[in-house]
């Protein structure tokens, strides 16, 4: 058993030390950027779209069960092991959001209770923007704003 644990828990540090590099998790930017293929144009409907944005709405899927009715969310600047928390909030909902910096690399937990047992769900993903240039119109899409840290069991 203490074998066991000992080889998840190596496994959990190597996934956290190499957090720092990752890559695309999910992006959401129906609010952000809208492509037109035929024209390319920027969503109307949106303003400051050819403003570099400095933060962005992050929004965060979660699982709300019988053993779960309110879920913790917990924001660190960096990776789980080493980073400092700049951010939480609760939710009683499936999707809820945060505003946040871009241009960092932050690592979210959700942290679940299953009878007596708690387990925490982290993802890390650096929140950045990509300028997309079309005919001369500048439009920001926003990476790795949509954050899933359901459980999978």
């Amino acid at each position: 058993m203490k074998k066991a644990l000992f080889i998840i828990s190596a496994l959990l540090t190597i996934f956290f030390a190499t957090c720092d590099d990752s890559k695309v998790v999910n992006s959401d930017n129906d609010g952000y950027y809208y492509n037109d293929e035929k024209d390319c144009n920027c969503n109307p409907k949106l303003t400051n779209l050819s403003k570099k944005p400095d933060s962005a709405y992050v929004t965060f899927r979660v699982t709300i069960n019988e053993d779960n009715p309110e879920v913790k969310i917990i924001v660190l600047n960096g990776n789980f092991s080493s980073g400092k928390e700049i951010d939480s909030l609760r939710t009683k909902h499936q999707r809820d959001s945060l505003r946040l910096l871009l241009g960092t690399t932050y690592t979210y937990v959700a942290k679940y209770k299953k009878g007596s047992d708690s387990i925490a769900v982290p993802v890390c993903a650096k929140l950045f923007s990509n300028c997309n240039d079309c005919k001369g119109l500048l439009c920001y899409e926003i990476i790795n704003n949509v954050i899933d840290l359901s459980l999978k069991f």
